[in-house]
């Protein structure tokens, strides 16, 4: 019997050989797109200029035309080192899409784009369907694992960097045109030397920022030594010792979810697009303190108390109230829900370091009560009690956030956001034909325009962009 790394493949070398659905194609390019833009926006985010300047001492920067581009800037470097940066910028913000790895898109797309640099000459539907190759495995890599409770919650695992990577190498690996051996091997490198844990959730530390980065440049890296011939672990899952499913995924692991029904309904359809720059699952909380925010009309005074419960895995993430700095506060349900209901809007600035005082947002953190309710069924959406001075109370939830692939954002308000990424980035210059080549890449004969679209900014300074650095 096949192992289960090559039966993937061969699932995967069967779907890309076949013909995409218009609805797969245009779900990806609104991914795309706002990958693009979170990517831009971030381009002088402390993380952004940090880890430029590490590989700038590494000696890992070269000038443009002689590597893969680091977006937003006139630096190139390796494949492997772009794929990094790339991934870091577009993780940076944390805005970039969510529901596939959890955060595909920062994973997949600066590694396909990054090995898309070299002189293969590919075609923008072949850019696409390696992409949309890449969301599916790493998904499938999650769900095998235990889904998100179990590989993150409970195991400490960061999965958009342990499932990610896996993704990131058969869709890098399609662009380089490997074989079904080949491949194996990728996904056998890119399955065995993952790693990122939620640590940084103690203090808040940048390294989160760069694990979407580090899986983006291991897949990368194991497409390439595919290439040349290095050979990868062929049961890179299931090996009793050392494989995926022992190390990785020891509790409930379930997998036959990397095979079963593949491609009935692609994964890259269940990724979506955040509204809000805040961790994915304070977006439905958000939403309720929109509401009731327009509802008080500015009388926040009335608001006696707010109760939310959520799902244990929710409360161990998200229920810091005292957050001291950017990671800390987009990873906080009590900060993002009272920005909501003072604001009647959630901005990037509210979370700068230096925005993080305000007395206001503060009286009303202190009026959130946020317990853990194991009694909620697995992936519920917080439930909020809203009681009011006058002795009433509200109970509210909402099924399905904002950006959800079952409430999605539509194509104008994609573009909205990208068009104000780029705007942040300050490179609005170049937003619409970004917006343009985009839109029509499907029919492109190469996507070296896009590339050199990311190449530099028109425009040298940023406008808006939060925690700059020196």
């Amino acid at each position: 019997m096949a192992s289960a790394s090559r039966q993937l493949i061969r699932q995967v070398l069967n779907a890309y050989n076949s013909e995409f659905e218009s609805s797969v194609v245009n779900h990806a390019k609104s991914l795309l797109l706002d990958t693009l833009g979170v990517s831009l926006a971030a381009r002088e985010a402390p993380e952004a200029l940090r880890l430029r300047k590490a590989l700038q001492n590494s000696g890992g920067l070269t000038s443009a035309g002689s590597g893969a581009i680091l977006w937003g800037s006139q630096n190139t470097a390796s494949c492997g080192d772009a794929a990094l940066y790339n991934g870091t910028l577009a993780h940076a913000l944390e805005l970039d899409d969510f529901g596939g790895a959890d955060h595909s898109g920062a994973v997949v797309f600066p590694a396909v784009l990054a090995v898309s640099e070299l002189p293969l000459n590919l075609s923008g539907l072949e850019f696409l369907k390696a992409a949309i190759a890449g969301y599916e495995v790493a998904r499938r890599v999650l769900e095998a694992a235990g889904a998100y409770r179990i590989h993150n919650a409970d195991a400490g695992w960061h999965s958009t960097a342990t499932c990610g990577a896996p993704g990131a190498a058969v869709a890098a690996g399609l662009v380089l045109g490997l074989d079904e051996d080949q491949l194996v091997s990728a996904l056998g490198f890119a399955t065995t030397m993952i790693g990122g844990t939620w640590a940084f959730n103690s203090d808040g530390a940048m390294s989160k920022r760069l694990h979407p980065g580090w899986a983006a440049n291991l897949g990368v890296n194991a497409s390439l030594w595919a290439q040349a011939g290095i050979t990868g672990p062929e049961f890179a899952f299931e090996a009793d010792w050392g494989g995926f499913f022992n190390t990785y995924a020891k509790e409930g692991a379930e997998p036959q979810k990397l095979h079963e029904n593949f491609w009935v309904w692609p994964r890259v359809l269940r990724s979506g697009v955040k509204p809000y720059p805040c961790c994915r699952d304070n977006h439905s909380v958000v939403d309720i303190m929109l509401d009731l925010h327009s509802e008080v009309q500015g009388q926040l005074s009335n608001v006696k108390r707010i109760e939310i419960r959520c799902i244990p895995e929710m409360y161990k993430m998200l229920s810091n109230a005292t957050p001291k700095n950017m990671v800390e506060a987009q990873l906080s349900m009590p900060y993002s829900s009272a920005v909501a209901l003072v604001d009647g809007k959630v901005t990037l600035d509210r979370f700068a370091n230096e925005a993080l005082a305000d007395p206001t947002v503060r009286r009303i953190i202190e009026k959130i009560e946020m317990t853990s309710d194991a009694s909620l069924e697995d992936d519920a959406e917080p439930l909020v009690l809203v009681h009011m001075n006058d002795g009433t109370t509200n109970e509210r939830t909402i099924p399905f956030a904002k950006g959800d692939h079952k409430n999605p954002l539509g194509t104008e308000e994609i573009e909205a956001k990208f068009f104000d990424m780029c705007r942040i980035g300050g490179i609005g210059n170049s937003a619409k034909e970004i917006v343009e080549v985009v839109d029509r890449i499907e029919t492109a004969e190469s996507i070296r325009p896009l590339l050199d679209l990311l190449e530099a900014p028109t425009q040298e300074t940023s406008n808006g962009a939060p925690g700059k650095a020196a």
